[in-house]
């Protein structure tokens, strides 16, 4: 008992490393690798796409490429996808002196800032978040200006 207790607690942890790291190639959202499903051109030829559609589809000179559950749902019924990345819903490319900054130094160039209530869920104690999560815009050249703070600025006791 004792040993598929262990192998399973050791898929988990494998499962949780790995992570959602994979990417949709139509609406590049990022997914677990078992999730997505592989079509080919020559799938969606077979499914009745016309030359137009595929290319849409497939932007790159690619034959085969994964796919998230959405995406695949509208290739099984001979859609485009809506969230398609040609239609403009790609993310741009993240400039290389953002992704060295830590979690604090993130903070602080953010654009908006999330609010969110965090509550009791209950009589056992534990934690939740309720309700919506508010954006708060945050104006960059206040936050740079202020800094750095000199120790006695602070405002702590």
């Amino acid at each position: 008992m004792k040993k598929q207790w262990l192998k399973v607690e050791e898929r988990f942890f494998k499962s949780i490393a790995d992570g959602p790291t994979h990417r949709c190639y139509c609406c590049d959202r990022l997914d677990m690798k078992k999730n997505l499903v592989s079509y080919s051109k020559a799938d969606l030829r077979a499914r009745g796409f016309t030359e137009e559609q595929i290319a849409i589809i497939f932007s790159v000179e690619l034959d085969e490429a994964d796919f998230c559950k959405t995406c695949s749902d509208h290739i099984c019924k001979r859609d485009v996808p809506n969230l398609e990345a040609n239609y403009g819903f790609r993310y741009p490319e993240q400039p290389s002196c953002l992704s060295e900054l830590n979690d604090l130094e993130e903070r602080l160039v953010a654009l908006r800032i999330p609010f969110m209530q965090i509550r009791e869920l209950g009589r056992d104690r534990q934690y939740g978040i309720k309700g919506s999560v508010t954006n708060v815009p945050n104006d960059l050249h206040k936050s740079v200006d202020c800094l750095p703070r000199n120790v006695n600025d602070s405002a702590t006791i």
